[in-house]
């Protein structure tokens, strides 16, 4: 029992619980923390005294995870994963039946461009936001970072493009049933795939270009609409049915990333 921890935990709980939109981490970079007794305690703590029950986590703490030692204790798996994001996202959904969130793929640079940063990483936003869709079509969460209201230099009047990005990511989201959706490999002759098979479907395309797709077990046609991320732009498209169709993006779009939508 560690009394100095509880004490401050206890404070902690008391003082924060209650509020809805808490979650409890019990350690960023956990995997510095050499102590596994120490981080299955805290886990443990948070679960027996918080009444409110709140999503409880730790973060990156990947051979912890893998081996299983989190799994009857946390609410969801916290990564930070920088590079090949879609498949480590479906190796790390396939290991365990609980959601994942890689909370940190990169970091937005600053106004004045990749060299306008306080840590010594940053992307361009369009990166972060490529990056997030590319989570999100594993069936992961993604979170948001920018340089500067993430570390030691906090300016709270910025507002990055980035925010109006995440913005066009969660309305997308929001407007499909993707909590019923799986990645799924195979239909799209191009991008990536989530689909409730027979259903709904979404593909989204790093660079907007013809593409073929493949359906199978359609009992009727499926209506379709595209969608721009960087710009929020939604267009009809023509109806899918089932078997082979040959689908191309909005030409005015140019060719950055599309997502399509079928439902």
């Amino acid at each position: 029992m560690d009394l100095s921890a509880d004490k401050f935990h206890r404070w902690i709980l008391a003082r924060c619980a209650t509020y809805p939109n808490v979650t409890w981490d019990i350690a960023k970079e956990a995997h510095y923390a050499k102590d596994l007794d120490y981080k299955l305690g805290r886990l443990r703590y948070f679960r027996a005294n918080d009444p409110y029950r709140r999503l409880l986590t730790v973060h990156d703490d990947r051979a912890n995870y893998d081996r299983g030692l989190y799994n009857e204790l946390v609410d969801y798996r916290s990564d930070q994963q920088h590079t090949e994001w879609r498949k480590v996202m479906l190796e790390h959904l396939q290991q365990h039946a609980r959601p994942v969130i890689n909370t940190e793929f990169g970091y937005e640079c600053g106004p004045k461009g990749i060299a306008d940063k306080t840590y010594n990483v940053a992307q361009v936003t369009e990166e972060i936001a490529r990056r997030a869709w590319e989570v999100c079509m594993a069936g992961g969460f993604a979170a948001f970072y920018y340089t500067y209201t993430a570390w030691d230099v906090i300016r709270t009047h910025d507002i990055p493009p980035g925010y109006a990005y995440f913005r066009n990511l969660q309305q997308f989201f929001a407007a499909t049933h993707y909590w019923k959706m799986k990645p799924i490999e195979g239909p799209a002759s191009d991008g990536f795939c989530l689909a409730d098979a027979g259903n709904e479907y979404i593909v989204f395309l790093n660079a907007a270009a013809p593409f073929a797709l493949t359906l199978d077990g359609l009992a009727k046609p499926l209506k379709a609409e595209w969608y721009q991320s960087f710009t929020g732009a939604r267009v009809a498209g023509p109806s899918v049915s089932k078997g082979r169709s040959s689908l191309t993006p909005p030409v005015e779009w140019g060719i950055g990333p599309a997502a399509l939508h079928l439902f």
